[in-house]
């Protein structure tokens, strides 16, 4: 193996953690999952994901996964926003 350039930190660069709604109980998720959105309504989870197909509920996509925002989805069916989704 090489050696390190003079100057540079000798241990590995761990990067800061950054928070996260699970860090702290008082901050809520932007987002929650298809299961929990169809949890907290009367629908099943593909009557949620037409919903989403059609743009009646705001989502993004991370990959193949859908997520619906949170915000929107409460005041559509008129939840509170620290409203308890459960586990994903």
């Amino acid at each position: 193996m090489g050696r390190r350039p003079a100057g540079l930190l000798q241990r590995p660069i761990v990067p800061k953690k950054t928070p996260s709604a699970a860090d702290d109980p008082g901050q809520v998720k932007a987002t929650i999952t298809v299961k929990q959105a169809a949890r907290a309504i009367p629908m099943g989870e593909q009557a949620v994901r037409r919903a989403v197909a059609r743009g009646e509920l705001p989502s993004v996509r991370v990959g193949a996964r859908v997520l619906i925002l949170r915000k929107p989805f409460c005041e559509k069916f008129e939840l509170s926003l620290d409203y308890d989704f459960g586990e994903p």
